[in-house]
């Protein structure tokens, strides 16, 4: 029985796919690079929580943006429901009269914003093992901060899904409203572990991306539909904490 290198199958498909040069997005908008990828790689779109092949997370990343690579998505560990408890607590009104909740939230500083009435900060509690998302009042007062969590949770993700992680970077073009990609170059990073990555988020380099909304329309209606609570950093704060290698 032969025995598959992932990563040299990996290799040897990408070849294939950067020699073809540019590729035309499969889907419109900012997930276009990497679902294009994917498609090539021939995969199947999935919301499975493993690596996207064999045991490598594929990541992909537009040469040209600014944009940050998303991790993982995990909820809050605590309380039971935590983004309908954010969303309903915190959110504001969309234009269907459902309670919408979109925040960028860090360690370094709380947010800032003329839309919410609340600013939100990540803290991190070495001690008892957790990272925890504080909530202020415009007068900076804390009113919440029992959200939170625990190293245990986000040391499962990374070991369920980031043991190795392929960095795909790309340039973007468009040509008469179409858009197109050409897959350069792949990084493969290893190492990253439950310290590095809550140090990262102490330092303010992991950002937690909250994107919690509202079912519009259909039997869900009104209920909260979680578009995925993501750990974002840039490529080149990643190189910090993990082992980088160019393949």
């Amino acid at each position: 029985m032969t025995t598959i290198n992932p990563l040299e199958e990996l290799k040897s498909i990408f070849k294939t796919i950067q020699d073809a040069g540019w590729h035309e997005s499969h889907r419109k908008g900012n997930t276009g690079i990497g679902k294009t990828f994917e498609d090539l790689l021939d995969k199947e779109e999935d919301n499975k929580d493993l690596p996207d092949f064999y045991d490598i997370e594929i990541k992909t990343h537009d040469e040209g943006g600014v944009s940050l690579v998303t991790l993982f998505t995990k909820s809050p560990s605590n309380p039971r429901g935590a983004n309908t408890y954010l969303r309903e607590k915190f959110g504001k009104y969309d234009e269907f009269g459902n309670k919408i909740l979109h925040q960028t939230i860090s360690a370094t500083q709380p947010t800032t914003s003329n839309v919410y009435d609340y600013s939100f900060q990540v803290s991190v509690d070495w001690e008892n093992e957790r990272v925890y998302i504080v909530v202020y009042d415009k007068f900076g007062e804390l009113i919440d901060g029992h959200i939170f969590w625990t190293f245990r949770d986000m040391e499962n993700q990374l070991k369920r899904k980031l043991k190795k992680i392929a960095l795909v970077s790309a340039n973007k073009k468009e040509e008469e409203g179409i858009v197109y990609y050409k897959y350069n170059s792949i990084r493969l990073i290893t190492g990253l572990n439950i310290i590095s990555l809550v140090e990262a988020i102490d330092q303010g380099d992991v950002k937690i991306d909250i994107r919690i909304g509202a079912y519009k329309s259909g039997k869900n209606k009104g209920k909260t539909h979680d578009h995925g609570t993501g750990f974002r950093i840039s490529e080149r704060n990643l190189v910090k904490y993990a082992e980088i290698i160019d393949i």
